[in-house]
């Protein structure tokens, strides 16, 4: 422990993006628990649902440039980012019309405030300014949830959708900013196509990752097993503030030829000590706060596991994209999403939520596999 405070205490970036990170997924997390405290499964498997849809939606509205303009920007391309920008707004203007017409108008207003604030992000931090990151992302988050906190007691459940874009928006200036100064000119995009190319595709993968059970479960099962799901699924969320962390963190560091060692073997340490204490912990939360959710103790005891293949992911992810070598981390998602949509079919029909759970475990595994065997091959690694 003194060895990993002398490590947080001589890197202040690392100390400002994990702070940032745990603050924002702790806080929403917490925000998350007392929604499902408060409602019925059905309607929090279908706040979830909507939530997830708007997501995806923004990630492929982003065109994989969010994580481009980390790494080129790192590099010290300056003009990557406006162009990206600008982009990325026609895109979501696309995205959202066609977003109202198979939804509703409130998901097409999430998306475009994702996809902005996420730019802004994402400039943040391949500008190295991880002090500015941790008070947009604490800000953002902040005002998130208290405007839709407000709004859900004035107009339900539409109300928090519109306080999670509302947030958005507000702190999406440095996005906005960008665009004064409106050029077509996208050489710097150009030149980097296959690049894009690759890591949109990564980002689709990723973002279903996260999103697509949330999609798969609805239809098939339904918002309550969904709502079911959903709650241990919120668990792992929370201990995923060290692979999200590292994943940001990295990236940038990597980028500029920085390897970071001392970093990764005490995120590895705290995952695996996360993963011990966590099963203990969830049975004596969910009966304490959640009654009408027991059958979850189990599902969310499985999940919390799965914190350490995601923090083996972001270690490698960051490696292959900083390194150029986008395709490796396609071929992980890729991995990642088709196994889990099969065991989600197979031990979901099976066992029901518990299965799920175990698909989701089985999934990311597989996925450190895949991506271990690629940075085996092209020789990568920290």
């Amino acid at each position: 422990m003194t060895r990993i405070r002398g490590i947080i205490r001589a890197d202040s970036g690392l100390a400002y993006v994990g702070l940032g990170s745990f603050i924002t997924l702790a806080v929403g997390g917490l925000f998350w628990f007392i929604l499902a405290s408060m409602l019925t499964a059905k309607d929090y498997g279908e706040l979830n649902y909507y939530i997830s849809v708007a997501s995806v939606s923004s990630v492929i509205s982003m065109l994989g440039l969010s994580t481009t303009v980390i790494t080129y920007v790192a590099k010290g391309s300056k003009k990557i980012g406006s162009q990206a920008n600008l982009a990325v707004l026609l895109s979501n203007a696309i995205g959202a019309v066609v977003l109202m017409i198979i939804t509703n108008y409130y998901t097409s207003l999430l998306l475009v405030g994702m996809s902005f604030f996420s730019m802004t992000i994402s400039e943040t931090l391949g500008m190295k300014l991880y002090k500015k990151y941790f008070i947009l992302l604490v800000a953002e988050r902040a005002t998130q949830i208290g405007l839709a906190i407000a709004l859900y007691y004035a107009i339900g459940l539409q109300g928090v959708i519109i306080g999670y874009t509302l947030g958005a928006l507000t702190f999406s200036y440095s996005f906005f900013r960008s665009l004064r100064n409106i050029s077509f000119d996208i050489s710097e995009l150009k030149s980097r196509f296959t690049f894009i190319l690759h890591n949109y595709a990564f980002n689709i993968s990723d973002s279903l990752a996260l999103h697509a059970d949330k999609l798969i479960i609805a239809p098939v099962f339904g918002f309550t097993v969904l709502g079911f799901y959903q709650l241990g699924f919120q668990f792992l969320m929370v201990l995923s503030v060290i692979p999200a962390s590292l994943f940001y963190y990295l990236l940038p560091q990597f980028s500029s030829g920085n390897k970071k060692r001392n970093v990764i073997y005490v995120a590895l340490i705290l995952a695996t000590l996360f993963a011990s204490i966590a099963p203990i912990i969830i049975p004596v939360l969910i009966n304490m706060f959640f009654r009408g959710y027991i059958e979850v103790i189990l599902t969310a005891q499985i999940m919390s596991i799965g914190i350490v293949p995601m923090t083996i992911n972001s270690i490698l992810n960051s490696s292959s994209l900083a390194n150029g070598h986008s395709k490796n981390v396609l071929i992980g998602a890729i991995a990642y999403i088709s196994s889990l949509l099969i065991l989600f079919y197979l031990l979901g029909t099976l066992v029901g939520v518990v299965g799920l759970g175990v698909a989701v475990v089985v999934s990311l595994s597989l996925q450190s596999l895949v991506l271990f065997l690629m940075s085996r091959r092209y020789r990568l690694g920290p």
